[in-house]
């Protein structure tokens, strides 16, 4: 991955990081985006080759709220692609404009994360999957997989119920 040399990280085009399948199907744990990702490249590349970009330009003290907006900042703008517009996954796949302008936006978003997370000293992949532990345990797939058909995914009552109770118990 070249990141380009431009101090607002607009991601470049890329046709050929596109999935052909959605993750998760027709891979092992041990074979996940996190570990290697679909190219190859590691977490470890990555932060290594942000900590250079950033470095290289001086821009490894950025404070992290600069970040943090910066990443809220480039949300957005994905953000909007979806405006005035809820298209369904099939829609969106089915649609190359709209999935190259999706890509776009979150290379964006990924950037700015992985430079809050470099900058921090972070171990990106571990705090992802600690993050993903929590997430599997707070919302079991016994309870969400057997939704019925046609209905949306997180419009079943178990998760608005759930989130409910995880808000009054950890604040989350």
């Amino acid at each position: 991955m070249r990141l380009q040399k431009n101090p607002i990280y607009k991601a470049e085009q890329n046709e050929s990081l596109s999935r052909t399948e959605p993750y998760g199907e027709g891979s092992s744990d041990s074979d996940n985006a996190v570990d290697r990702g679909i190219s190859g490249v590691s977490m470890q590349d990555l932060e290594q080759e942000i900590r250079e970009y950033l470095t290289e330009r001086k821009w490894h003290q950025l404070r992290p709220g600069d970040l943090a907006k910066s990443v809220s900042i480039e949300a957005g703008e994905l953000l909007e692609l979806f405006q005035w517009d809820n298209p369904s996954l099939e829609e969106v796949k089915g649609n190359p404009e709209k999935v190259s302008a999706i890509k776009k936006e979150l290379a964006d978003v990924l950037i700015y994360c992985l430079d809050i997370s470099v900058s921090l000293g972070l171990d990106t992949a571990a705090l992802i999957r600690e993050k993903l532990e929590h997430a599997k345990k707070k919302y079991p797939a016994e309870l969400f997989s057997d939704r019925p058909e046609g209905q949306e995914p997180g419009t079943e009552d178990a998760y608005w119920k759930v989130k409910k109770e995880y808000r009054k118990n950890d604040g989350i």
